[in-house]
């Protein structure tokens, strides 16, 4: 709500020294822009693929069109949580393998993509 009394023109402002405020322009900030719309970048949260190079805060793109092949890093959903690890074949299945252990891929898993890029952190490098 704005008050309608009208300022006196007689007020003095306070001496404090500070700079006369000037408008400052704003930043658009860009999202990441993976490509496609079939990719987006997807930030690791875990240390599942470390041994890969991989450590948490990893940010990799993600083709969900691409299907998947021996040896690619495969994001799935297996019995309700986000798996990721590398793709592979144990005992004529396959299987889902990352530092956290391995799991099985069957008809219920549900697929999301497969890593094309990958832009490690420098922190654990120095």
């Amino acid at each position: 709500m704005r008050s309608i009394t009208a300022r006196g023109g007689d007020e003095a402002t306070l001496p404090l020294g500070l700079p006369t405020p000037t408008a400052v322009p704003r930043v658009r900030r860009r999202s990441i822009a993976a490509g496609p719309p079939s990719e987006f970048v997807h930030r690791l949260g875990s240390h599942a693929l470390t041994s890969q190079g991989l450590p948490a805060g990893t940010s990799v793109v993600v083709d969900t069109e691409r299907t998947p092949q021996r040896g690619d890093i495969v994001f799935a959903r297996i019995r309700g949580r986000l798996e990721v690890g590398v793709l592979g074949t144990q005992l004529g299945r396959k299987v889902l393998r990352s530092d956290n252990g391995s799991f099985w891929i069957d008809h219920t898993t549900d697929v999301w993509g497969v890593a094309v890029a990958a832009d490690p952190p420098l922190d654990p490098l120095l």
